[in-house]
């Protein structure tokens, strides 16, 4: 049995390589996707009461980008295996071999995509929704263009502010504009009747903070806490290291990054693991 880590070894490694800016081998879609839900989360969290302080409700209902055919980022692959014991042929009679209930079995469905819901509580009017975009769901015109049109006709033309949180680099964008096409990571914002804006960030800079329209006032979103909660909190770079990920030829979209930001990035890395090393065998 290995020895328990010490407390210190354990923050640091839940840290990553990257405090305080993203990840860039996290934006590998297996990743990010459980990134997404901890920033769901987090948003939950962040924004619940002092929504509530002004009147408004919070939610987590399913994203648009989950609607019709649009895939979630993890897709899992069933196989044939033949590594059960010959005398033990099912988890039913391998319970009973220890006189445990095995359970019943039931349907379940995967969990999907969630987004952040705003509503005013006196008559629950829809105000604002906060999308964090999937990158699997920027690859496929098809569904990109279900995406954009399902945002004007179910919210913008309904008079529902949207916020999209897009904080992976890619060559296609939900948001089309040459700022997106030039900065690594962007926050759009479309207000009904007005002009989108944008918020634009580069590796390895921090996400910028956000002021969250509502019905007629704001109130400020911190996107690099929420993206630093739900990176921790599943323990992504420890899977990537585990996984042996760090590596350049493992960067999504690297050739997006300059030349001297991959140096950056890989040099970070090889800091934060041999900081690692040293805390490991200082337990």
């Amino acid at each position: 049995m290995h020895p328990p880590y010490s407390v210190h070894y354990l923050q640091y490694l839940m840290k990553g390589p990257f405090p305080s800016n993203v990840d860039p081998w996290a934006e590998d879609a297996a990743y990010f996707h459980q990134i997404h839900n901890g920033m769901i989360s987090n948003l939950a969290r962040q924004l619940g009461l002092p929504l509530a302080r002004i009147g408004y409700s919070i939610s987590k209902e399913p994203s648009l980008q989950i609607a019709g055919y649009r895939k979630p980022d993890v897709v899992i692959e069933s196989e044939q295996t033949t590594l059960r014991s010959p005398k033990v042929t099912t988890y039913t009679e391998a319970a009973a071999a220890l006189q445990l209930e095995p359970g019943v079995t039931v349907d379940f469905k995967e969990p999907e995509l969630d987004a952040i819901y705003i509503r005013r509580q006196e008559n629950n009017q829809l105000i604002t929704v906060i999308e964090i975009i999937s990158p699997r769901n920027k690859t496929h015109r098809t569904e990109m263009l279900l995406y954009q049109e399902q945002r004007t006709r179910l919210f913008l033309e309904q008079d529902v502010n949207v916020v999209e949180m897009d904080v992976t680099r890619s060559v296609q964008r939900l948001f089309e504009h040459h700022l997106t096409v030039v900065h690594d990571y962007h926050t759009a914002i479309f207000i009904p009747g007005e002009r989108p804006r944008l918020l634009v960030t580069d590796f390895p800079s921090m996400l910028k903070p956000l002021a969250l329209p509502l019905w007629d006032e704001a109130i400020a979103v911190n996107v690099q806490n929420a993206y630093e909660d739900g990176y921790r909190e599943a323990m992504i770079a420890q899977q990537i290291r585990n996984a042996d990920h760090y590596t350049e030829d493992r960067i999504p979209f690297s050739t997006l990054l300059t030349s001297e930001r991959r140096a950056f990035a890989l040099e970070a890395v090889a800091k934060w693991q041999a900081e690692l090393e040293q805390l490991r065998q200082g337990n």
